[in-house]
């Protein structure tokens, strides 16, 4: 898990660092990535010198599965929306998934948590977690 979200947050502040326009933040965001960098890398170290009984694994598969699961729908941003508006119509649902290229941002998300998770050599739960629809959204 380490080793996803220390991932996926590279991926992410390096994207707010690409499109930031505010020189100050932009700067932030560098630091972070540099933090984000050595955590990371340590946990990708740590975790293919590791040697896992089966106990292990299943709960691995099991944990890894729904974070996966909760960045790839990424609900949790249309509920915020609706927590802090009078609530979205499907048709303002839909021009808001458009707009930000949702669809696009998935697959993105998708395809760097498979490489993640290869990263470390984990092929096998990729393909496992593929094989029970993890990755389909």
């Amino acid at each position: 898990i380490q080793v996803i979200l220390e991932g996926f947050g590279l991926f992410h502040y390096g994207n707010l660092r690409e499109t930031c326009q505010n020189p100050k933040l932009k700067e932030a965001f560098s630091d972070i990535l540099k933090d984000e960098a050595l955590h990371h890398g340590m946990g990708v170290v740590l975790a293919q010198r590791m040697v896992l009984d089966k106990e292990t694994k299943t709960q691995i598969f099991d944990l890894t599965a729904r974070f996966i699961r909760a960045l790839i729908e990424a609900e949790w941003v249309l509920k915020t929306l609706n927590e802090n508006s009078d609530g979205l119509t499907a048709a303002q649902v839909t021009k808001f998934k458009q707009e930000i290229g949702w669809e696009f941002q998935i697959q993105a998300r998708t395809e760097k948590l498979k490489a993640l998770i290869k990263k470390v050599g984990y092929d096998g739960l990729v393909e496992e977690l593929d094989a029970v629809g993890i990755f389909s959204y």
